[in-house]
C-alpha cells in the first residue's frame, strides 16, 4: 500500500515539474546575470544562455578608479581597451539584476547549468532520501 502511495506521488511530482518547467512559455523564471571578462571584452548574459542587451558595464582597477563605462551590444558584448588593467567589472540591466566579475574569481562548471534545473535536483534528491527512510520504517510481519 505504501509503495503504490509513493509511486502514485512520485508520478504526480514528476508530471507537476515537467508542466511548470517544459512545457509552459509564459511563466517567468527568476534567473540571475552572468559576467565573463575574456581578454579585452566583456560578455554580459543571463544564466539560461540569453544575451543581457539592456546592461551598462563598468570596468575598475585594483585602486577602484573607473576604467570603462558604456552600454553593452545587442548581443550582451563589450570592448574595452586592451592596455586596460581591469580588475573589477559590474554589469546591470537597470531590470533589478546585477552581475560582477573580479580577476581572482573562477568560474565553476556548477555555474553552467541553470538555476531550475540544479532546484530540481536538489528536491529530487531530497525526495529520494525521504523515500528511502519511509521505506525502511516500514512495520514488519510478525506471526505468532
Amino acid at each position: 500500500m505504501k509503495r503504490k502511495f509513493f509511486l502514485v506521488l512520485f508520478f504526480f511530482s514528476f508530471i507537476a515539474a515537467s508542466l511548470l518547467f517544459f512545457n509552459n512559455e509564459h511563466i517567468a523564471f527568476a534567473h540571475r546575470m552572468v559576467v565573463d571578462v575574456e581578454s579585452n571584452h566583456v560578455h554580459v548574459r543571463y544564466d539560461d544562455g540569453t544575451n543581457a542587451p539592456l546592461a551598462v558595464v563598468t570596468g575598475y582597477n585594483e585602486e577602484n578608479r573607473l576604467l570603462f563605462e558604456g552600454e553593452v551590444n545587442k548581443n550582451g558584448q563589450y570592448m574595452f581597451d586592451e592596455n586596460l588593467d581591469v580588475n573589477y567589472v559590474m554589469a546591470d540591466d537597470g531590470l533589478g539584476h546585477r552581475a560582477a566579475w573580479r580577476k581572482t574569481e573562477t568560474n565553476s562548471s556548477l555555474s553552467a547549468v541553470p538555476v531550475s534545473i540544479r532546484a530540481l535536483l536538489g528536491v529530487s534528491i531530497l525526495f529520494f532520501i525521504a523515500c528511502f527512510f519511509l521505506y525502511r520504517k516500514s512495520p514488519s510481519t510478525t506471526s505468532t
